[in-house]
C-alpha cells in the first residue's frame, strides 16, 4: 500500500462504522451495507479532490465529512 495513503485507512474505518451504525438504526442491513458504499465513494472524491488542490492532509475531517454526508442524506430523503 502506498505510504502517503495508509493515514487514510483508520479514519476511513472509522467514518465507515458511523455510517453503518446510523443507517442501520435507521433502516435495516441492506440500507446500511448501501451505505458504507456511499460512504467510500464520497471519501476517495474528498481525497482526490485534496490531493489534487494540494490540501494539507486532514484524513479526520475527510472521514468526517463523508461520514455526515452519507448519514444525512439518508436521513433527509428518509424523513416525512
Amino acid at each position: 500500500m502506498n505510504h502517503r495513503l495508509a493515514g487514510y485507512i483508520w479514519p476511513g474505518v472509522a467514518g465507515a462504522v458511523v455510517t453503518f451504525v446510523v443507517r442501520y438504526v435507521m433502516g435495516d442491513l441492506s440500507v446500511a451495507l448501501i451505505g458504507i458504499v456511499v460512504f467510500a465513494v464520497i471519501y476517495a472524491i474528498l481525497i482526490v479532490l485534496s490531493r489534487t488542490m494540494r490540501w494539507a492532509d486532514a484524513p479526520m475531517v475527510y472521514a468526517g465529512t463523508a461520514a455526515a454526508a452519507a448519514s444525512i442524506a439518508f436521513i433527509v430523503s428518509h424523513s416525512s
